[in-house]
């Protein structure tokens, strides 16, 4: 088009990196039109830049123009966690311009100080306090003493500033790991000014204490049956979950074992209240059938291993969490 500009984009931002689609968050930003034009937004998993959702609106005039995506495919289902970034493509029919923002060069950084001890058996995670220097995907890297190192979690987004860091002490089995271990960050990478973070999309699952505690705990961990004891399990969930709670006996971590107890079979658990409130869900073990006590589930002594299964309905996503408690 003669004496006018070629259309291009510029001035584009996002108020936050992070996004929680179950929690009806949207994520919002702007950008800038010098021209009319129609401009469409893509989404891209930043993993291998596959195409989850795009849209197209005409613009007629230059201006300042909003930027919104709910964590949604272009089939409307929720997507799972992970990285994904906005890419813009305007065209006012003669020209084209893109907009992708480049990747961030250089490395972020993490530091802490490293916890005296924790103990798995006791139900006492591995947790560091440690300061991220700017938004960034985090990771936490465990080799065990003779063994291959494995992540505990990988690529995890944490806004900058003050985090805990969590490790259950396990393998990626599941199996509790008796041998010394070192723990090893990775140089945190840094996100471009396009990225966002869909957050929370299979639920979480948490003891009743605040932050650094968080475990779910066995009240009392150790348990005999000839006293009469019982143990109770709290937990709490991020969001409205599926739940199967289960008890495996020593030296099986696997739920799907045939030798599991099954304390509580598929239940639909909230999350909430209806006020919004955090609920605290207990689950009891006593060690026998409630309607007939001579009959005990459990004979051998030694470590058993609680499984909470917790599958998100909206988006089938889910959560495992193992505990001890000892008979």
């Amino acid at each position: 088009m003669s004496g006018q500009p070629a259309v291009s984009i510029s001035n584009v931002s996002l108020l936050s990196a992070k996004l929680h689609p179950l929690a009806g968050e949207l994520a919002s930003g702007s950008f800038s039109l010098n021209r009319d034009a129609s401009v469409t937004m893509e989404i891209r998993r930043e993993s291998d830049n596959a195409l989850i959702f795009q849209a197209t609106q005409s613009y007629p005039l230059a201006g300042d123009y909003p930027i919104q995506w709910d964590g949604r495919d272009s089939e409307s289902v929720i997507q799972p966690e992970g990285l994904y970034r906005v890419v813009l493509r305007a065209n006012d029919g003669v020209d084209g311009f893109v907009y992708d923002a480049p990747k961030v060069s250089g490395e972020g950084s993490v530091s802490g100080s490293v916890p005296n001890r924790y103990d798995a058996y006791s139900n006492e995670f591995y947790k560091i306090s440690v300061n991220v220097r700017e938004p960034s995907l985090v990771s936490m890297q465990v080799t065990p003493s003779g063994g291959s190192a494995f992540y505990a979690f990988e690529d995890v987004y944490y806004d900058g500033g003050q985090h805990w860091l969590y490790w259950d002490g396990r393998d990626p089995n599941g199996e509790i790991i008796e041998t010394s271990v070192s723990i090893y960050y990775p140089a945190p990478k840094p996100l471009r000014s396009t990225a966002i973070y869909v957050m929370d999309t299979a639920p979480r699952i948490t003891g009743s204490g605040e932050a650094p505690t968080i475990e779910v705990k066995s009240d009392p961990y150790l348990v005999s049956h000839s006293y009469e004891q019982q143990t109770r399990m709290a937990y709490q969930l991020s969001n409205d979950a599926v739940v199967t709670f289960s008890l495996l006996p020593p030296g099986i971590v696997n739920p799907q074992d045939p030798s599991a107890i099954v304390l509580l079979d598929q239940e639909l658990v909230s999350a909430n209240d209806e006020e919004g409130n955090a609920l605290l869900h207990e689950v009891e073990w006593r060690g026998y059938n409630d309607s007939d006590p001579n009959a005990v589930l459990v004979g051998d002594e030694g470590v058993y291993t609680f499984a909470i299964q917790a599958v998100s309905p909206e988006t089938g996503e889910s959560t495992l969490y193992r505990g001890v408690v000892s008979l």
